[in-house]
């Protein structure tokens, strides 16, 4: 059923689901009552910046409320990180980014007087945003 295997997609947090016949090796097994899944848990590349740059979204809304703008304000951000996978997740997912939080632009670049730091497992990200 369609609708059943795009709601579990949506349950795990995956890309795309496909009938297998057997557990493919490195696959982690998950129950769900009489439904047996089959997880790829390997974290590529890609999905490590697709992760970050959802990270990042999610601090710019809240910097955006915190700031009292409104969801319909089209707002500038700029940030400052030394974190390698940072700066490639903004570069290669700026496009996204800048859809999901209505921005005109993503620069790199800060003001002193108006930075939010955030620190998460290492990884240390100064950002802002303006109207």
């Amino acid at each position: 059923n369609e609708e059943l295997l795009q709601l579990i997609a949506e349950e795990v947090n995956v890309k795309e689901i496909e009938e297998v016949k057997e557990q493919p090796k490195g696959y982690k097994r998950l129950i769900l009552g009489n439904i047996k899944i089959c997880l790829d848990i390997e974290l590529t590349e890609d999905l490590k910046l697709e992760g970050m740059a959802r990270e990042i979204i999610r601090y710019v809304q809240v910097l955006r409320k915190k700031s009292g703008l409104s969801p319909e304000d089209k707002i500038k951000i700029y940030y400052s990180s030394n974190d390698r996978l940072v700066n490639q997740a903004i570069k290669e997912q700026q496009k996204y980014i800048i859809s999901q939080t209505i921005a005109k632009s993503v620069e790199k670049g800060i003001s002193e007087s108006n930075k939010n730091i955030i620190k998460k497992d290492n990884i240390t990200l100064a950002i802002s945003v303006y109207k």
